[in-house]
């Protein structure tokens, strides 16, 4: 079991159920956080544009976003400029908790950069990248 697409796909799951660890103590649920620190970094933006950015389907970011609304973590608004649009936006709770989300994601890094060099992160960081853009440019 030594081959690129299940290397690749059990680093991920280790990731993420290190963040989902730690993220469910924040009262999160899975998606949520990327929804969050998308939100923190890119200010407003509407659904289809999070859920590109988050790499989270369209059909699954509406139930996310109702959910984080319920929650007092995001508010919705019409855009001025095109009024069926809905922009999303986080709320002072959200920003708060932003903060805390960025630790986890922190933390749940922290043994990949011990085990791993700045050059050799730097390294993996342009290989993945390659990667992605060479899957995404396949067909």
């Amino acid at each position: 079991m030594d081959s690129v697409h299940y290397q690749l796909m059990a680093a991920h799951l280790t990731l993420m159920r290190r963040v989902n660890d730690v993220t469910r103590k924040l009262g999160l649920t899975p998606g949520q956080p990327k929804v969050i620190e998308f939100l923190n970094a890119h200010g407003e933006a509407d659904q289809s544009q999070i859920a590109a950015g988050c790499l989270i389907e369209k059909a699954t970011i509406g139930g996310i976003l109702a959910r984080m609304e319920q929650a007092g973590l995001i508010s919705r608004r019409r855009s001025d400029a095109d009024r069926r649009a809905i922009l999303v936006s986080l709320t002072d709770r959200g920003r708060e908790l932003a903060v805390d989300v960025h630790a986890a994601f922190e933390e749940s890094e922290r043994p990949i950069r011990e085990a791993l060099t700045d050059q050799q992160i730097a390294e993996l960081d342009s290989l993945l990248t390659r990667l992605r853009a060479a899957l995404a440019n396949a067909d």
